[in-house]
């Protein structure tokens, strides 16, 4: 008798198994068309969101007329610390030059450099770099100074000098970082930055002090390694950089470890309600295994009393190498929060 109940409980957790296998299979064989969705409206109104890498943000003027948008917002996530260098690299580097494979930062601490006489309040920063290029693009780096942005460059193939002139009083000094935010690798080509020296008012910087570098793969859900305080401002200043002549208006949220794209999604739905009360619909530009995901969270912050489109930018193209999970468990956790996304209602 016990055999016989063994037997059968055994058969079950069997074709249990089986069925649970045929299922995932299929979830992943399918899950481009599941996961994906495209559909915009017609609308004078683009919704970027702010968390896009660069390389989607390139594809953007390529694959979108932007010249029917009046109003272009882009949604971000402010950090989770005001002291958002947190992340410190395994990979100690100790002198010039600094190669950076994936998005990243180094930070130089003025207190702790010799950089001659700070007496003088104008500030002469020369950047020696060059780099390689991917999709027709150099790498490129923004350059922060006390956590503001005050300049942005593409590098080329050759080492090259990039200058940059800062007024502010020598007391005020806290420190310079360096933040490469381009990087892309396809299966032929590789995006890298290579920076040889920096020197401030001609006096060489040394690392071996001072120097530290953050990378952005360690812990991507912090935000901590942008060089301003949320990934909107760094998105939208990229965009400029790409040409786009639209007028930005950036709409920042509290960081929310759970569900950033809605929480995202809430806080552009309270924006437009209180000063665009005449905007009746808009598109979002979001990439192809998120856009479904994207789609239902502006429909559940509108409450469905807006229309709502999506953009969806297709990656089959290249290798995203700031993804640290496989490809396989990245697509399970999308089919997780796009089931807990839709679980979800917001009462207006």
């Amino acid at each position: 008798m016990f055999k016989n109940k063994y037997k059968y409980s055994y058969k079950y957790l069997k074709f249990g198994l089986i069925g649970f296998i045929f299922i995932l299979i299929i979830l992943l064989g399918f899950s481009n068309q599941i996961l994906t969705k495209n559909q915009p409206i017609c609308s004078e109104t683009l919704v970027i969101e702010g968390w896009l890498p660069a390389y989607y943000l390139e594809m953007i003027p390529q694959k979108i007329d932007l010249n029917k948008y009046k109003t272009l917002f882009v949604t971000g996530i402010a950090h989770k610390h005001p002291e958002y260098l947190l992340n410190e690299s395994k990979n100690k580097v100790t002198n010039f030059p600094v190669t950076f494979y994936r998005n990243g930062s180094m930070v130089i601490d003025f207190k702790k450099n010799n950089c001659g006489k700070l007496y003088d309040s104008i500030f002469r920063i020369s950047i020696y770099a060059y780099g390689s290029k991917a999709m027709n693009k150099y790498a490129s780096f923004f350059i922060s100074l006390n956590d503001s942005i005050i300049g942005y460059s593409f590098v080329e193939k050759h080492l090259k000098k990039y200058e940059f002139i800062v007024k502010l009083s020598p007391n005020k000094l806290n420190n310079i970082s360096l933040y490469f935010n381009n990087d892309l690798k396809s299966n032929k080509e590789d995006r890298n930055l290579i920076i040889d020296s920096v020197l401030i008012n001609e006096h060489l910087i040394n690392l071996q002090r001072t120097f530290k570098i953050y990378d952005d793969q360690i812990n991507q859900n912090l935000y901590a390694n942008y060089c301003c305080s949320s990934n909107a401002i760094l998105t939208a200043k990229y965009l400029k950089i790409l040409g786009i002549r639209n007028e930005i208006i950036l709409v920042d949220t509290f960081f929310n470890e759970r569900n950033k794209t809605l929480a995202a999604a809430i806080k552009f739905d309270f924006y437009i309600c209180s000063r665009f009360k005449n905007i009746k619909g808009f598109n979002v530009v979001s990439i192809n295994k998120h856009s479904r995901r994207s789609y239902l969270a502006y429909k559940i912050a509108t409450g469905n009393k807006k229309k709502v489109g999506i953009i969806s930018l297709d990656d089959a193209c290249f290798i995203d190498s700031s993804q640290t999970k496989s490809r396989f468990a990245s697509i399970l956790e999308e089919y997780f929060k796009l089931f807990i996304t839709s679980t979800l209602t917001i009462h207006h």
